[in-house]
């Protein structure tokens, strides 16, 4: 076959276009850092880093709803905690009221105390989380659970305390498979719900007590208070046990986490000493292309003159 002028430089063209080609693709994997910047580099392990990063974004999504979750449990926590200093207070003042140190008017003194304690269980009873939603209204987070009727008034009934959230108790999924408790039945653990105490009727029937002089029943809350304690006490292992949980599973998260990050670096990332060799190659190829075919060309030119 005749090896014409045209084919020369159309194959010395071709040649420099070629390595221009070859020497964008090794500057485009020195300036990302990767070795697959395109699906049609790599195929296989293109497929293989997709996988890795959805496994990765599973695990932000599990760290995300721990991390959320764990917010609300200590909110929880503290609820728990400023409503069981409250009950221990209720009982210390039941017990004092009981004491015949005590007249009647000493003890309307101490009814008034109980009033300040009965706002403060209330507002414990009301608490919210960092995003304000309420941590014992279950799936109704918008509106307070327990609401107050009613004014303390001697001589009249103490005011009531009635639950209108959500009885339900909220999940959530912390690893395939496996959720977790993050709230708590509010009807459960501030009115006793399936057996439990009512710890606003006992505050409140202290204050009766206390208003009427009836040290009979000043002395029987006492016991109940107790009772509350302990029915306050087994709310906070049950939010305590979440947490735990919550903590052990985050830092599996975190172990995971680098172990994925580090197998996707193995497929994705460039060697740097290496590109960098391939690029001081390529632009020493390129560059001698570049000078055949202008040889060429200058060659084909004077054939002509």
């Amino acid at each position: 076959m005749r090896i014409t002028n045209s084919m020369i430089y159309r194959f010395g063209v071709r040649g420099a276009q070629e390595q221009r080609a070859a020497l964008a693709e090794i500057q485009q994997r020195s300036s990302t850092g990767k070795d697959i910047n395109r699906p049609s580099d790599d195929p296989v392990r293109v497929r293989a880093t997709t996988l890795l990063r959805d496994g990765l974004a599973q695990i932000g999504q599990y760290e995300r709803n721990i991390t959320s979750s764990r917010l609300r449990l200590s909110t929880t926590e503290a609820a728990l905690g400023g409503t069981f200093d409250i009950l221990v207070e209720i009982g210390v003042l039941a017990t004092a009221g009981a004491s015949d140190t005590h007249d009647a008017n000493s003890r309307l003194l101490l009814a008034e105390q109980v009033e300040q304690l009965h706002s403060q269980l209330l507002r414990e009873a009301n608490s919210r989380d960092a995003g304000g939603g309420r941590v014992f209204a279950g799936y109704a987070t918008d509106a307070d659970p327990f609401q107050a009727s009613g004014a303390f008034t001697s001589g009249s009934p103490a005011p009531t305390v009635t639950f209108v959230g959500d009885s339900n108790e909220i999940f959530v999924d912390i690893d395939e498979g496996i959720d977790m408790q993050v709230t708590l039945a509010g009807d459960r653990v501030f009115t006793g719900s399936g057996g439990g105490e009512d710890l606003f009727s006992i505050v409140q029937d202290l204050w009766t007590a206390l208003d009427t002089n009836d040290r009979d029943a000043i002395a029987a809350i006492t016991t109940r208070a107790q009772a509350a304690q302990d029915q306050v006490s087994a709310e906070r292992t049950i939010i305590g046990a979440s947490d735990a949980q919550a903590e052990l599973w985050e830092q599996r998260h975190r172990d995971n986490d680098a172990m994925l990050q580090e197998q996707l670096s193995e497929f994705e990332d460039a060697d740097s000493i290496e590109v960098f060799s391939e690029l001081v190659q390529q632009e020493a190829a390129l560059q001698g292309a570049m000078e055949v075919t202008s040889r060429i060309l200058q060659t084909n030119l004077l054939s002509f003159l």
